[in-house]
């Protein structure tokens, strides 16, 4: 059997965020319920003393190790607002920035609490991600250091290594370090995503479905999983499965921005331009300068005979970038179909 359809099936009868097996359920219910019980205990507890800078932090390492990032957000927030110079707070913060890519917050917070005195080796692996993503290459290699001093045998170094190698635009080597850091801790996720990556932009479709069934057993609802079966399931052209997987991501991370391009595309290659639209309209959100973007929301605005509409984009478009002379003779045009068909209803 090709090995491309092999991992197919094997795939498909992976975990997803909608669905799991009898057993499955049975195990996830418990460790809800023992969950439930520790979020319980502190929610009551802020209730009853919502002042307590620490129930504040317990919660939102609570919510850290769920994957709650936007819930952990607040909270690290509501306990700084009431003890601002814990470095672990601002740790913790930092952490959580990263999470939500939010690499300008993630070191503003991650050098607030090495200021107050914090020497964790998470926080310098944090640093050394963040200055790695703004291509400070002597800041990171500086945080690469303190870790390397302090712990040596973490998986984050060789990561972090291979992340270096990548900006440097050495993919063998980034590669190989980036698979000797899974080795080292099969738990890491980042590792699998960022090999995922780099084998689907190579189109080695075959390396991606060991990576993905082995990163899916290690958290099934991460969404980012489901963006590389989606585009596995578009390399083989089964766009139906590709949807699914999609808007499992969906299920799991409603905010899961990589996603909304990719499954847009899928609903224009059905004509659905509405749904498209809605996938557009949500990118953009986190985008708004995108102008392939906007072009394309103009586009199908006037499709759907949304001439308004298709103006409002077009202009918004053009606002970015006034060089685009045939964005402005477009909105020419819509304007006087918008006129003539004001005139119309007039009459």
């Amino acid at each position: 059997m090709n090995a491309t359809l092999f991992y197919l099936f094997l795939l498909i009868g992976l975990y997803s965020c909608s669905t799991s097996t009898q057993n499955e359920e049975y195990h996830l219910s418990e460790l809800q319920y023992a969950s439930d019980v520790h979020l319980n205990v502190l929610n009551e507890a802020i209730e009853s003393d919502p002042e307590n800078d620490i129930l504040f932090f317990k919660r939102a390492q609570y919510f850290f190790d769920q994957h709650a990032f936007k819930n952990a957000l607040n909270d690290i927030q509501k306990a700084l607002r009431i003890e601002n110079d814990k470095h672990t707070y601002w740790l913790l913060s930092a952490k959580v920035y990263l999470e939500l890519a939010d690499v300008d917050k993630a070191m503003n917070d991650g050098l607030k609490a090495e200021q107050l005195g914090s020497t964790d080796p998470t926080l310098y692996i944090v640093l050394a991600t963040a200055f790695i993503e703004k291509k400070d290459m002597i800041s990171a290699e500086t945080y690469l250091n303190k870790v390397k001093s302090i712990a040596p045998h973490l998986s984050d170094i060789p990561y972090l290594e291979g992340l270096k190698a990548l900006q440097q635009g050495d993919t063998v080597t980034a590669k190989q370090l980036i698979n000797k850091s899974i080795q080292l801790n099969k738990e890491y996720i980042d590792p699998y995503i960022v090999l995922m990556k780099l084998y689907y932009q190579s189109r080695n479709y075959d390396s991606i479905m060991p990576l993905l069934i082995k990163a899916k057993r290690v958290r099934p609802h991460e969404a980012e999983l489901f963006l590389y079966e989606g585009k596995f399931y578009e390399s083989l052209q089964r766009f139906g499965l590709a949807k699914i997987a999609y808007q499992e991501g969906l299920i799991c991370n409603p905010a899961q921005a990589s996603i909304f391009l990719p499954l847009s595309e899928l609903y224009i290659r059905e004509s659905n331009y509405t749904e498209a639209m809605r996938y557009l309209n949500l990118w953009l959100e986190s985008h708004p300068e995108d102008k392939a973007t906007l072009q394309k929301l103009g586009q199908y605005s006037s499709r759907n005979q949304d001439i308004s509409g298709a103006i409002t984009y077009y202009k918004t478009l053009y606002q970015l970038d006034t060089t685009q002379l045939g964005i402005k003779k477009e909105i020419e045009k819509l304007q006087k179909e918008l006129e003539l068909a004001r005139d119309t209803t007039r009459k």
